[in-house]
């Protein structure tokens, strides 16, 4: 059964192509990753995915969730989707935040207007899933404003929140860009944890170490178009397209030099 169907999915924008016919089903439970440079595309169709759409974009195709059109729903119909149902940990999380509002007010506002529990329950909830993402001292963490914290923890702040709603779609936007290698196992980890949840997984990345461990299909974006799309392991061995050998070949890896990739 497909969880998610895009079908000739095109946008512009003052005539400038962001998105050029892109389609491609992911399945209920499976892993897309997503990669290509910068200007590509990428973090345009994420957004389209919970509903983020430019004032002035001129957008056609249709983006199927379980069979509804979410290019054709109401924002008071988004609100049953973003959180509980697709979830998105976006690349920059200080543009996410509120600046005025501390971690354990995000935290507490989010999980009593999606999960309905108390204070209490929402606070030990978060911090339980913080000591998971190694996360120092998240009792003190929880008191701190946005601008006090790293990208990276906000990051995994945001992972934090987002995997306690148990959405059936999560979008990873370059979710180990800003980590460590020893935090970039412990989000891999979580990650291959949902997997076994059989939560449906988007992971934007430049990280082929990352698409490599999650596996299941990958697609190539350039310039708005879809170049290539095939399974994980053999597109990282050998991709078909120009673009793709120059993208993903050039690359070294160096945690899996064994393996030969």
């Amino acid at each position: 059964m497909e969880k998610l169907d895009i079908n000739a999915l095109k946008v512009s924008i003052d005539n400038k192509i962001i998105l050029n016919d892109i389609s491609f089903t992911l399945p209920k439970g499976e892993t897309l990753i997503i990669i290509g440079e910068s200007g590509s595309g990428k973090t345009m169709l994420s957004r389209l995915l919970i509903g983020i759409k430019p004032d002035n974009a001129n957008i056609n195709g249709n983006i199927f969730f379980d069979k509804k059109d979410l290019l054709k729903i109401s924002e008071k119909e988004w609100n049953k989707y973003r959180g509980k149902k697709i979830s998105y940990i976006s690349q920059n999380p200080m543009a996410v935040f509120n600046p005025f509002q501390n971690v354990e007010s995000h935290a507490v506002e989010l999980f009593q207007s999606r999960l309905g529990l108390s204070k209490k329950e929402c606070i030990n909830k978060m911090i339980e899933e913080m000591k998971k993402l190694n996360l120092p001292n998240p009792e003190a963490l929880m008191k701190k404003y946005p601008f006090q914290l790293s990208g990276g923890m906000l990051q995994r702040i945001m992972f934090s929140m987002m995997i306690q709603l148990e959405p059936e779609l999560l979008i990873a936007d370059e979710p180990t860009s800003a980590l460590d290698y020893y935090n970039t196992e412990k989000v891999t980890e979580l990650l291959k944890n949902l997997q076994s949840q059989n939560t449906s997984l988007i992971v934007i990345t430049h990280d082929y170490n990352l698409a490599k461990e999650l596996d299941g299909k990958i697609i190539i974006m350039k310039n708005g178009n879809l170049i290539e799309k095939g399974n994980t392991s053999d597109m990282l061995k050998n991709p078909q397209s120009d673009y793709g050998k120059s993208l993903i070949l050039r690359k070294r890896y160096t945690r899996y030099k064994k393996e030969g990739i």
